[in-house]
């Protein structure tokens, strides 16, 4: 190549290199650099003399785990070999970090062989793709739910609806029976809790679809008054049971972070209590105490009964809805699914003992943490 064209050659590249959109690093066979463009300064908002002269390991807009992987690709290029893309986090001199594909080749320019490194900003499309990940895994994750939570609502309604149905066939039963007089009445009763059963089902549906739907947000909410009406709205549900419901506390206020939804965690505890109970005197104790976990400050509600119990086998997994298709925790139903969703929303946890120590016949405790207002 004559001296002219090797002139204008020159300035072609000059030109295109001052010019390109594209951030570009000239560099030594070293790894030193030798040159950017005006397009890599505005990419990471700094002089070209704060650069030059310097390698990888020398700058501190590089990540600490990306420099060997770096320094190792130079040689690589460095002896002729094509090494793919990578994508690589730089810090700008503001501190904002950002996603930058590059990509590196030899090259030579009067006489010399250099190293080209090309740069292009893919932030926003990391971003993207960090979006679009969380956002399947979380449709992916509401797939498995919406299953689990059908699967549940059917089998518990197909019991209701059995239940209901045999009762209704012994009602006509005992109608063409005039001495069992009092037998109807029974399988009245029968009915009507079922119904009330399949009701609370239903409500337990919207609530949890609510819940993954949107947010509950979280506010000042006095726990005493809540419980109040949950112990309420228990009473009346069960008219025909003997239940006793105490509430052992030493204030008459705490308040909790936490929103209505905390009454469907009570209201779903307390009805547990009740139905997996075959006491003729259905005893329930509700204790509330504030405790210190580290340097967190929680309401502990515990409630106490004196039903069937929970195995210890089942303990940990009456909450868990991943556990829906056991047959050997259906029975707790859509409730106690709610109740961990609610808790965990509260950023709160959830323990459950025997009443008695070892004996888990004797009844349940099942204790939850909600954090406190301060």
């Amino acid at each position: 190549m004559t001296e002219k064209a090797l002139k204008i050659s020159e300035e072609k590249f000059r030109f295109l290199f001052e010019n390109s959109p594209c951030a570009i690093i000239l560099m030594d066979i070293n790894g030193r650099i030798r040159d950017v463009n005006p397009a890599l300064e505005e990419m990471l908002k700094c002089q070209k003399e704060e650069l030059i002269n310097k390698t990888y390991s020398e700058l501190n807009l590089i990540d600490p785990w990306y420099k060997p992987v770096l320094l190792n690709r130079l040689k690589k290029v460095a002896v002729g070999e094509s090494i793919p893309p990578i994508d690589i986090q730089l810090k700008k001199t503001d501190g904002k970090k950002i996603w930058v594909n590059i990509h590196s080749a030899l090259f030579e320019l009067n006489g010399e062989k250099l190293i080209q490194t090309n740069g292009h900003d893919i932030t926003e499309q990391k971003f993207a793709q960090e979006k679009l990940k969380k956002s399947e895994e979380k449709y992916r994750e509401a797939y498995k739910t919406i299953n689990f939570y059908k699967d549940l609502f059917v089998h518990d309604m197909n019991n209701i609806l059995h239940s209901i149905s045999s009762s209704l066939e012994l009602y006509d039963f005992y109608l063409d029976r005039p001495e069992s007089y009092e037998e109807p009445e029974k399988v009245l009763n029968i009915i009507k809790e079922q119904t009330l059963r399949g009701a609370r089902l239903i409500e337990n549906v919207r609530t949890l679809s609510k819940l993954e739907t949107s947010q509950f947000p979280i506010k000042k909410i006095n726990a005493i008054d809540i419980l109040i009406d949950a112990i309420d709205f228990v009473n009346k549900s069960f008219p025909n049971k003997e239940i006793k419901i105490q509430i052992d506390t030493q204030e008459n206020e705490y308040y909790v972070k936490a929103n209505e939804l905390l009454l469907d965690v009570l209201e779903n505890l307390l009805i547990n209590s009740v139905k997996h109970n075959l006491n003729k005197k259905i005893i329930i104790m509700v204790k509330l105490n504030q405790i210190k976990k580290k340097s967190d400050s929680y309401l502990e509600i515990q409630i106490i009964d004196n039903g069937i119990g929970i195995e210890d086998s089942r303990k940990n997994k009456i909450f868990e809805s991943t556990q829906g298709k056991n047959d050997s925790i259906r029975g707790m139903g859509l409730g106690l699914s709610l109740v961990k969703n609610i808790i965990d929303n509260y950023k709160g946890f959830i323990k459950v003992i025997d009443r008695i120590d070892g004996d888990y016949k004797k009844g349940t405790n099942i204790m939850i943490y909600i954090p406190t207002f301060k």
